[in-house]
């Protein structure tokens, strides 16, 4: 295995030996939790590592929050062949469409003007979501390195929505964001109305001050776009010189398709919550409540 890729990891032969020890020292952590049902070869464990900079007590909560998270939320985690008919609509129309810099943050431009709330529910679209981060995250070394920045427009999103926005998706849709293994860096929200502004203040305060730091409004897309979007990536639809978004769509729908045998692969994994030791149901990641209970965010 090599473990020396050059996006800030450590790179001499003692620290690489090191980095050894804490694969070996996670894993055997992993094995002596009945609970969980976890992959643990080293390059799955060497992701998180270097996601969590090295801090093994860290890395040891993102991935008790990673598997925990997929068996609370199947909805979001199960059924994810991504040639179901629901998915592939939502692949095909490319309203999720990561921008990669190798030198900085996934740019994740997700556009609202072609989504149809009768035929591609919100949790369908926030499940596509998460399976595109999976996709990176496995094999795009720079995004658990830099994370990524959201750049969402807002513009045309059928406002009927909102009705789709319940408190437990809202739970759930920011539950899924902290406990990703992954930094998300910003999210900017493009074309935002009164009306979203509402659910956005809603969503801003969930997420806890260091998070909802990170959300910011754009009245105009064109003003703002490159400032956000390097020119040289941006999508040529909003006047840069990057790719089309058709070019994107293709790219992205191929990359998730490609990834099917492991999608089925992975809904394996997860918790076994009558194993768990101490007892932590849905309620201690959640609250006995409803509320949030906090996670720590990078």
């Amino acid at each position: 295995m090599d473990i020396s890729d050059g996006h800030g990891f450590r790179g001499g032969v003692e620290e690489q030996s090191t980095v050894q020890a804490d694969i070996v020292h996670i894993r055997e952590w992993l094995l002596k939790q009945p609970h969980l049902i976890a992959r643990t070869d080293d390059e799955w464990i060497l992701r998180f590592l270097k996601s969590c900079k090295f801090r093994l007590a860290r890395t040891k909560e993102k991935l008790e929050t990673y598997y925990t998270l997929r068996t609370s939320i199947p909805e979001l985690f199960k059924n994810r062949d991504p040639f179901r008919s629901e998915l592939q609509d939502i692949l095909n129309k490319g309203l999720l469409l990561p921008i990669r810099d190798s030198n900085g943050p996934v740019i994740m431009l997700i556009r609202g003007d072609y989504a149809d709330p009768s035929k591609n529910a919100a949790t369908n679209v926030m499940k596509v979501f998460l399976m595109i981060v999976d996709v990176m995250f496995d094999n795009y070394d720079p995004y658990f390195t830099y994370g990524d920045v959201s750049v969402v427009d807002l513009q045309r999103l059928n406002i009927t929505y909102i009705t789709q926005f319940t408190p437990m998706f809202i739970r759930n849709g920011i539950m899924c964001l902290k406990g990703c293994p992954v930094s998300h860096k910003a999210i900017h929200l493009l074309n935002m109305n009164s009306t979203l502004e509402t659910v956005a203040n809603l969503v801003v305060r969930l997420l806890g001050k260091k998070l909802g730091e990170r959300v910011h409004v754009h009245s105009n897309s064109k003003a703002d776009i490159f400032k956000l979007i390097p020119r040289n990536l941006c999508p040529k639809e909003y006047g840069g010189e990057g790719k089309t978004m058709n070019e994107l769509t293709e790219e992205w729908k191929k990359k998730v398709e490609d990834y099917r045998d492991w999608f089925l692969e992975n809904e394996k994994y997860g918790t076994d919550e009558s194993k768990r030791v101490g007892f932590m149901k849905q309620s201690d990641l959640f609250g006995t409540d409803g509320t949030f209970k906090s996670l720590q965010v990078d």
